[in-house]
């Protein structure tokens, strides 16, 4: 029997680079992931589904909420990368933590789940499905009654530096004429989640701005050093244009006055209004 989740996530192998910039991501909305968790309203002893897990780090925040006698499930698809996430969770064990991936010869556990957790992250652990009603119908039949589903998405826009550089300024500008921006799929929950039965709770836009040597600034440093060779490489920025935006940058990471306005984010929660067969 297929996963009939498979078609989310193939097998890949993750690049020091590609790793990096998931863990900065997550450091960097650690805080909001907190408190977008504390409004689902977690009971002690409540199971929790979280598919597309990642490397594993929300599974103990949600842990922490349901207390021992919950159970948290992470779903993995990636079999190199479960074993990783379980060997990262070894102090956790006890915890009632599951690491799962979710085909049939390791089958997400039977049963209904009081909340279920998804992240599209801009990253290679979480990619955005193509579309969002197709995830929502899969995870629909194992909503509890009255359960949550819960959606967190991030991307790669709406970051820039105050007092901003012109040549960043104009560069992404380009950049983004070049290659348009996928539309967050959070924005279509609403009529997805009435489809299947799920009302709209909540959905709140996130951005901040932080000063240089925080967490936003760092995630910004990796981000530029990043897509800049592939701003040469496409011919958006020359060489020398290049090289004199990062003394540009390097110059605005000293400066006290600078601001790093983070990229955008949305948690979206529904909740389920009945029984739902698919």
């Amino acid at each position: 029997m297929n996963d009939p989740f498979s078609f989310l996530m193939p097998a890949r192998t993750l690049t020091p680079q590609q790793r990096l910039q998931a863990q900065l991501l997550d450091q960097l909305w650690e805080t909001e992931l907190e408190e977008f968790f504390d409004r689902l309203d977690l009971r002690p002893g409540a199971r929790v589904l979280v598919y597309q897990c990642g490397l594993g780090n929300d599974l103990p925040r949600l842990a922490r909420r349901v207390g021992g006698g919950g159970e948290v499930v992470g779903v993995q698809p990636d079999p190199f990368l479960a074993h990783e996430v379980r060997g990262n969770l070894r102090e956790h064990r006890g915890k009632g933590i599951r690491v799962v991936l979710g085909d049939s010869a390791d089958p997400i556990p039977d049963g209904l789940y009081e909340v279920i957790f998804v992240a599209w992250r801009d990253n290679e652990l979480q990619p955005v499905p193509q579309r969002a009603r197709d995830l929502v119908q899969r995870l629909r039949p194992l909503l509890s009654p009255q359960g949550r589903l819960a959606v967190w998405e991030d991307r790669s826009i709406g970051m820039r530096l105050y007092p901003s550089l012109p040549i960043l300024e104009r560069t992404m500008r380009r950049w983004l004429r070049s290659t348009p921006p996928r539309p967050l799929l959070a924005d279509t929950l609403a009529g997805e989640f009435t489809y299947c039965n799920i009302l709209l709770e909540s959905a709140r836009p996130l951005q901040k701005a932080e000063v240089p040597g925080s967490i936003t600034g760092k995630w910004m440093d990796h981000w530029l050093a990043r897509v800049g060779p592939e701003w040469v490489e496409a011919n958006l920025l020359t060489p020398r244009q290049w090289v004199r935006l990062q003394a540009q940058w390097e110059g605005r990471r000293v400066n006290p006055g600078t601001l790093y306005y983070s990229p955008q984010a949305i948690g979206v929660v529904g909740k389920a209004l009945s029984s739902f067969v698919a």
